[in-house]
């Protein structure tokens, strides 16, 4: 996870676009493999795993737990198959680093891969999923 994130970091100093979508997805895979260490597929070897993840100090509420992101981005053929059936408007806006709202007038379902380095949130659909959260140690606090 920390090669994507230094990766993540050098495509935007250079901006670098397609090289910073691409560093992103492998920083939620391999979130994603964390995962599947700490709680299996789906979630299920939870609680047979609940003594690794104590012993590393990863509670349920952990930013790893949730692979929703990492889905969108996964199973993009899904997604839009979704989206032409489901799009009023049929707009696609796709890789775009800035926030939700860079782009007026869209509906969340033509609103697909957002970065906004400000924040870094990346938001599908009106999903938001902040991957600095990934990188933090569970002893970290989030800044206010």
């Amino acid at each position: 996870m920390i090669l994507a994130a230094r990766e993540v970091n050098a495509a935007l100093q250079q901006r670098d676009m397609d090289r910073l979508f691409y560093a992103i997805q492998n920083l939620l895979n391999a979130a994603a493999n964390v995962s599947k260490a700490l709680w299996g597929s789906g979630g299920k070897l939870a609680v047979g795993r609940q003594p690794l993840r104590d012993s590393i100090g990863i509670g349920d509420d952990s930013p790893l737990r949730n692979v929703t992101m990492r889905n969108n981005f996964e199973h993009f053929d899904e997604r839009l198959d979704r989206w032409w059936k489901d799009s009023t408007h049929h707009n696609h806006i796709d890789f775009v680093v800035g926030p939700p709202n860079a782009v007026a007038g869209a509906d969340d379902i033509d609103r697909f891969r957002f970065f906004d380095p400000t924040t870094t949130n990346l938001t599908f659909w009106g999903q938001e999923f902040n991957i600095q959260a990934l990188l933090r140690s569970p002893t970290d606090t989030p800044e206010a």
